[in-house]
């Protein structure tokens, strides 16, 4: 009979939020890389090397400016200037460290920047799906709230750096 049988509800599937009947974006109840914690963290003294096997070693020194000991992840993104073929990245998560750090106490974070990091997958016909490095300056960045705008003033905790194509397979990376 017709009440024994199913009627499917199609309804739009959101990715939003309604709000005083109104559809737009959800707020997010916390910012990306926020955590809780009791202590406050400070990041000073960024530099980059230009490290051997087509790679770029990026330092921070984080410290514990509170008065109790925690814990803290060191988030490491990367910015493109320009891409040609596709639009880049705001900034792109490429590397990340969590540390514990006594209060008052400091550690030097390393991370060990390369190709396979920086580069974006293309799809080249007679080679398939790749990871391509494209000529270009590239900014790295500590920390999720940072900005990196070439508008701003030079931001402390960020560094650039040139990559060059030397052949199919290696890059020259110059600060």
């Amino acid at each position: 009979t017709m009440a024994d049988s199913a009627v499917p509800y199609y309804h739009r599937q959101n990715l939003g939020c309604v709000v005083n009947e109104t559809f737009g974006e959800c707020e997010h109840e916390w910012p990306f890389g926020a955590g809780l914690t009791y202590t406050t963290f400070e990041y000073s003294n960024v530099s980059l090397r230009v490290a051997e096997g087509h790679t770029v070693d990026i330092n921070v020194t984080v410290r514990n400016a509170g008065s109790v000991a925690g814990q803290e992840v060191v988030l490491l993104f990367v910015r493109q200037d320009t891409r040609q073929g596709n639009v880049p990245e705001t900034k792109r998560l490429i590397k990340f460290e969590k540390i514990q750090l006594g209060a008052g106490n400091a550690q030097v974070v390393q991370f060990r920047v390369g190709a396979t990091d920086v580069g974006i997958y293309t799809n080249t016909i007679g080679r398939g799906l790749h990871r391509v490095v494209t000529d270009g300056n590239y900014t790295l960045m500590f920390k999720a709230d940072t900005k990196c705008n070439s508008s701003m003033p030079q931001q402390p905790l960020c560094t650039t750096f040139q990559a060059k194509t030397v052949s199919t397979s290696k890059w020259e990376y110059s600060s």
